[in-house]
């Protein structure tokens, strides 16, 4: 079928290009085998129902989707209940790995509640950005991205893998130069795991500067979230 025209009745200028409408609408539907219930914008949108699609569509992870650039398809099936290949601490580093300028909070709030101090990283959490490192990645298989917020200091780290666990030791020489900072780190625990334990998480903090290696172990399906923040 033809693709609705989101944008018709549109009659404001558009002061932001980068969520504004396409100069040509794409065809969306092109090569899609599955059913769909929306279209959502470009690039990313980071919930749940992603990760759902991911796993209805077999040939579409979501370790691949950050390196492609495409219009993400929303599939949601509310009459079946789909685990979700991750832990909680992946869906913090979420936040980092998949670029959007409009994040939301996808779950119950209830279920924030029961996390207020994993909770904090989703209120500190940036939505736009001034500089992207990719640390490690492996198309498929697991991405570690670093980030700069646009008009402030702070950095963040998103490390994501699939259903096999990771070991990494990373090197901070992205950080600024003649800086020290405070690290908060969201971690998978020792025990955590996407399919039996995927709630388990732990938080640490840590003294950093450039030259500085953090070691991190992501749980299957799991991830990490990390924030820098500068201090005297």
């Amino acid at each position: 079928k033809k693709p609705p025209n989101y944008f018709k009745g549109v009659k404001v200028p558009i002061k932001h290009p980068i969520i504004g409408p396409p100069k040509k609408p794409p065809n969306y539907f092109k090569g899609v085998k599955v059913p769909i219930k929306h279209i959502l914008k470009h690039p990313n949108i980071n919930s749940l129902k992603i990760m759902e699609m991911a796993i209805k569509c077999n040939k579409i992870v979501i370790h691949t989707l950050m390196f492609i650039k495409l219009y993400l398809l929303d599939y949601y099936d509310k009459n079946k209940k789909e685990i979700v290949h991750s832990t909680l601490a992946k869906q913090l580093a979420l936040y980092v790995v998949l670029y959007s300028p409009l994040q939301m909070a996808a779950d119950l709030p209830e279920n924030y509640e029961r996390f207020p101090d994993a909770f904090q990283f989703i209120k500190d959490v940036p939505v736009d950005w001034y500089e992207t490192k990719i640390l490690a990645a492996e198309p498929g298989d697991y991405i570690i991205t670093a980030r700069k917020e646009r008009d402030g200091e702070n950095w963040f780290i998103g490390a994501i893998t699939d259903e096999q666990g990771r070991e990494f030791n990373l090197n901070l020489d992205f950080l600024d130069e003649d800086k020290n900072y405070s690290a908060t780190m969201y971690l998978d625990s020792e025990n955590s795991d996407w399919k039996d334990n995927p709630m388990s998480y732990q938080i640490k903090s840590m003294q950093v500067d450039k030259n500085s290696k953090i070691k991190l172990h992501l749980a299957p399906g799991g991830g990490a979230a990390i924030t820098f923040a500068p201090h005297d």
